[in-house]
């Protein structure tokens, strides 16, 4: 493992790019590697135990084939049913997005009135739920699973009276409930930023925790000067299945995210 060496991305599609991009603005001199498994999407709807078997087999493949000298589980689903067994098994340091939401919303929230909204497994493991109440057992966490958000993005609808109608649907009852702010409980969901901003009327502070694992990572690599001082690192972007991933969302996230997105595909199951 060098300062050369990779750091590892894997989500079930497009989201976790959301975080990556974090990664890539706060540390473009390392080289990235992210893996969106377009094949199984979505996780969310998916046994634990069947994505926990995906996550390591993409692990495997970055850690032990491509070196990867740190792992981000991009995906939320995929944190709650996987990050235990991951550690435990490979000698890298391996972050997700599930403990950094928690302690940015905990910290965030006026009222300690939260609102989380995620895949229908991430609300159902109480992942989620369990760590803002390790850091507050008095919080009040209002859930709501939200199937319909995930498929919008990943065909690059973000906008327009679709949308706006579904997130709608699953914002109402974190509102009605007085919630002062918002998880975004899914790497996909920050792409629907504008838009859960408009329908909410800017009455929720929305909570992303990319910066935080960002930051998380620097800190790390130069505590174990493993950082890499290079001007601009390499960026890789495969996927399981490339015709999943969309036309539509490539050109949109090629300007929200400012990366190239140059996905070739590498079947690893």
């Amino acid at each position: 493992m060098t300062r050369e060496s990779p750091i590892g991305f894997l989500d079930s599609g497009v989201g976790g790019l959301t975080i990556t991009s974090e990664v890539v603005k706060r540390l473009p001199g390392e080289n990235i590697i992210y893996y969106g498994d377009n094949l199984h999407i979505p996780y969310g709807s998916k046994p634990q135990l069947e994505v926990r078997e995906y996550v390591l087999t993409i692990i495997e493949y970055l850690v032990c084939e491509k070196k990867a000298k740190y792992v981000v589980i991009a995906c939320n689903t995929a944190t709650v049913a996987a990050i235990d067994t991951v550690r435990e098994r490979f000698d890298v340091p391996v972050i997700g997005p599930v403990e950094e939401g928690a302690k940015k919303a905990v910290n965030s929230s006026k009222n300690q009135k939260i609102g989380l909204i995620a895949a229908e497994g991430t609300v159902k493991s109480g992942g989620y739920q369990n760590a803002i109440h390790k850091l507050n057992p008095d919080a009040e966490v209002v859930a709501v699973p939200a199937p319909k958000l995930v498929p919008l993005v990943e065909s690059g609808k973000l906008y327009g009276p679709e949308t706006e109608k579904v997130l709608r649907e699953y914002l109402t009852p974190i509102l009605n409930a007085g919630c002062d702010s918002i998880i975004l409980g899914c790497t996909h969901y920050p792409f629907l930023t504008e838009s859960i901003e408009k329908v909410s009327d800017g009455q929720l502070k929305i909570i992303f925790p990319g910066t935080e694992i960002a930051r998380k990572i620097e800190n790390d690599l130069k505590a174990k000067n493993l950082l890499n001082t290079a001007e601009k690192g390499e960026e890789i972007c495969l996927t399981s299945q490339l015709d999943k991933v969309s036309k539509e969302f490539l050109q949109i996230g090629r300007k929200k995210l400012g990366m190239k997105l140059e996905f070739k595909e590498l079947n690893l199951f």
